[in-house]
């Protein structure tokens, strides 16, 4: 008896131990598939605090809002085992108020492209990169190995206080 108990446990051992080891294990969750790719895999939208609770590293959000915004549901997108992506939308419960903000983090950093046109400093540790079109601005920066984007969008042309609005959404950005 005790020759076959021995070989049987050390054979679970052995593949029990075996793992491929996913960072970030998205599919052990009960997120629900909303796409699936031979390049990502894109899960229904949650809330800001499901998402903490899914998402198994710590990232920022704006502590508040201002003017009337709202966080939307949080866009959970996994594209490697190492590579995932949160895409957020804030908009107004304002009619009169057309902009909108989209946050996108994402745990591969990119290059911060040359097109930026201004370096803010967001905290005393992070530097981030501003751009600013007619109805749209952009600030892109790296903190803690993620990659924040965080744009305002406006349908029509833009006051140059709503396009620098990104700076000061940044500057408020806080882990919960």
């Amino acid at each position: 008896m005790k020759r076959v108990i021995v070989p049987f446990l050390a054979m679970i051992l052995l593949f029990g131990c075996q793992s491929n080891h996913d960072p970030y294990p998205l599919t052990q969750t009960k997120l629900g598939i909303l796409e699936k790719t031979e390049d990502y895999t894109q899960y229904k939208p949650v809330s800001l605090d499901a998402a903490r609770i899914i998402i198994p590293f710590d990232f920022d959000s704006p502590e508040k809002l201002t003017n009337g915004f709202r966080f939307n549901d949080v866009s959970i997108k996994k594209f490697t085992d190492k590579h995932v992506e949160l895409n957020f939308e804030i908009k107004s419960k304002e009619p009169d108020i057309n902009g909108m903000y989209k946050l996108t983090i994402s745990t591969i950093g990119s290059l911060l492209p040359s097109e930026y046109q201004e370096k803010i400093k967001i905290d005393s540790k992070v530097t981030g990169y501003y751009r600013e079109e007619t109805n749209e601005s952009e600030l892109h920066w790296i903190k803690n190995d993620l990659d924040y984007k965080l744009t305002y969008n406006s349908i029509e042309e833009a006051e140059s206080d709503w396009l620098r609005s990104v700076i000061v959404v940044a500057k408020n950005m806080r882990e919960e």
